[in-house]
């Protein structure tokens, strides 16, 4: 986000933007409602139409440093009730008859993130969020695979073409920003190589919401 808004100002600088980070059906309400011009969501065509400007792979992630114990259920931290990415989890788990318990809920995926760094949950986070201290967690580790996930672009209708084009090729291009290679260095060897087959962000970016 920082980058995708610093882009913009050098390019528009009489244009004052409003920013706001909410979860993706907050997003979308206010979207309806006419308060806002763009909106980034989790892209899901049963709740809400958006344009796909990124897939990615959805990771379980849990500490390096602090195992799991292998006889208790599993701790999760995940977003509200109202989640994709939790509601993919918890099928997920429960098709795999895998006991687990919520221990932490959160909208932010900043605030998961320190509770699976701290080794007191496990998580499911886009790609683009694997962070250092992280390791992904596979079915050699007893988790079940995920879909992947793919995040789309709400646009106001009536919203001036050009500022709209502006914006969001700005957007696009922060996203598009594809590695034909593993998981850089800069997440050491905690993190998994996972398989080329989606853009990404550079490593260490984190998603600002759920």
């Amino acid at each position: 986000m920082p980058e995708i808004i610093g882009r913009f100002a050098k390019t528009h600088p009489n244009v004052e933007l409003y920013i706001v980070c909410e979860p993706s059906v907050d997003l979308a309400e206010k979207m309806a409602k006419g308060e806002l011009d763009i909106a980034l969501v989790t892209h899901n065509p049963q709740l809400r139409t958006s344009d796909v400007v990124r897939t990615e792979p959805l990771c379980w992630v849990g500490s390096a440093n602090h195992p799991l114990k292998d006889d208790a259920p599993v701790p999760l931290a995940v977003g509200r009730r109202d989640c994709q990415w939790r509601q993919l989890a918890c099928s997920a788990l429960d098709a795999d008859g895998r006991n687990y318990q919520i221990l932490f809920t959160s909208w932010s995926s900043t605030v998961v993130a320190a509770a699976v760094l701290a080794g007191m949950a496990v998580s499911v986070l886009p790609e683009s969020a694997l962070r250092s201290g992280m390791k992904v967690l596979t079915q050699n580790d007893g988790f079940p695979p995920l879909p992947p996930v793919q995040i789309g672009l709400m646009k106001r209708p009536g919203l001036s073409t050009s500022l709209m084009n502006a914006i969001t090729d700005h957007i696009s291009a922060c996203l598009d920003n594809i590695t034909q290679s593993v998981v850089e260095d800069d997440l050491e060897s905690d993190v998994k190589a996972l398989p080329r087959q989606y853009p990404r962000l550079r490593a260490g970016n984190m998603m600002p919401g759920w």
